[in-house]
């Protein structure tokens, strides 16, 4: 309840001191198992171990206090006082937010002083130094406070995988969530299950990006149909090329020199791209829209060309299908579990309007980390092997903006984050 209500990860150190004297350090306190295994602390000050400890047997009457250090390297410490004491009723939920004062500290800030640095610069109104400016949400307010949130992470942070799969569908209605999200948060550590949630909303309502869309307009209508078929138009493109012969190709399976200068000029590359554009193992872009195009199952290889599939037919000319088709492609199909975690994760980012740069990758590794996996070498996931892997969401939301621009990053635009829901949020 602590960490819910303060939005903290539950990701580092903590210990609970014996009140009601505040003795940090030196007075008596709780060990965990973290204790027991890695420290060789004075055993007189132990009373006992925080598992097996009830809160009632510390807390009982007005007055008396308990404390909590989270984060030993930060040292954020707290001071749990006991107001009042009243009989719990059948209806009562588990912890309720009377009311509060400013935004929690974000986690890894560097302590009271860090956060201290942090809301003197914003309340300034100065630019912070690297590389705070990427770190520090750009949506994060000091002086913000919502008790009704902070209730709402009590509650989302107090219920199993099971009942929290029950709420979203609940709250969504007729919209589902991806079976990707599900399987995510089964792997999930349990301190992540709250912060996944309310991403989860925040993609879904798109509050985080300042949207007020519901679900009843994620997917094409969110963003009209001229820019669905401006979204769309790189597919397109290679589906026109196709026709209904195929595009021809080389006897190394390139496609041919003046196909490829076709889709060059079709797809405007002569602004972002060097050389003549006609050879596809020198053209970069035009290799790569090809390869997404085939893994949507829109174009395949047969008899030396590229052809339109049944479902490539099916969809040429219509921009809302391949809406669909390029909304479905965002999430990896393959076994490879790990990539469609990043991927996940990654879309439900943007669809939530979270700038997308290296704070967004480290949380990711440590999300999935904390879920369990590690590098081949046993490591925890680096910011890198998720950037490098969410590379099958980027690409494809790159070429959604309608032309090839390199690999942007940062603030998505409404369009791609209409793909990013219609992603996670398949219409049902």
């Amino acid at each position: 309840m602590l960490q819910a209500a303060m939005g903290g990860s539950d990701g580092h150190l903590h210990r609970f001191w014996v009140g009601p004297a505040k003795r940090l350090w030196t007075g008596p306190h709780l060990v965990n198992d973290l204790d027991e295994h890695e420290w060789d602390g004075d055993e007189s000050r132990v009373v006992g171990h925080e598992d097996a400890v009830e809160v009632d047997q510390l807390l009982r009457r007005p007055g008396d206090r308990l404390f909590y250090t989270y984060d030993f390297g930060d040292g954020w410490d707290h001071s749990i006082t006991v107001e009042s004491v009243r009989s719990a009723t059948d209806d009562d939920p588990p912890a309720v937010c009377l009311d509060g004062r400013r935004a929690c500290p974000l986690e890894d800030c560097g302590g009271p002083g860090g956060h201290n640095e942090i809301v003197a610069a914003l309340t300034a109104g100065t630019p912070l130094a690297e590389p705070l400016d990427t770190w520090v949400p750009p949506e994060w307010d000091p002086s913000e406070f919502d008790a009704d949130s902070t209730t709402t992470a009590l509650r989302i942070g107090s219920m199993t995988t099971e009942e929290l799969m029950g709420l979203w569908e609940s709250e969504r209605g007729a919209v589902r969530t991806h079976d990707a999200v599900a399987e995510l948060v089964e792997r999930l550590d349990l301190r992540d299950v709250t912060a996944i949630a309310e991403l989860t909303h925040a993609a879904m309502t798109g509050d985080r990006a300042g949207e007020t869309s519901d679900s009843e307009h994620l997917g094409p209508r969110e963003v009209g149909a001229l820019d669905t078929r401006a979204a769309v138009r790189p597919w397109q493109v290679l589906l026109s090329m196709a026709g209904e012969d195929g595009i021809p190709l080389t006897a190394a399976g390139w496609m041919r020199p003046a196909a490829v200068r076709d889709a060059f000029v079709a797809l405007r590359l002569d602004a972002t791209w060097f050389g003549k554009g006609n050879r596809e193992d020198q053209t970069h872009p035009v290799a790569e829209l090809r390869q997404i195009v085939v893994a949507d199952r829109l174009l395949r290889k047969h008899k030396g060309r590229l052809v339109r599939t049944p479902a490539g037919r099916a969809a040429d000319g219509d921009a809302a299908a391949l809406w669909l088709v390029v909304a479905r492609g965002l999430v990896p199909t393959a076994a490879d579990s790990f990539e469609r975690d990043v991927c996940i994760l990654t879309l439900l980012h943007m669809a939530a309007g979270s700038r997308v740069g290296e704070a967004v990758w480290v949380e990711i590794a440590q999300v999935l980390t904390r879920a369990g996996w590690r590098t081949d070498l046993g490591q925890p996931v680096t910011s890198a092997q998720v950037w490098r892997t969410a590379f099958h969401v980027i690409d494809r939301l790159v070429w959604a903006t309608g032309s090839w621009q390199g690999h942007l990053l940062g603030v998505t635009t409404p369009t791609q984050r209409a793909l990013a829901r219609a992603a996670v949020f398949p219409l049902s």
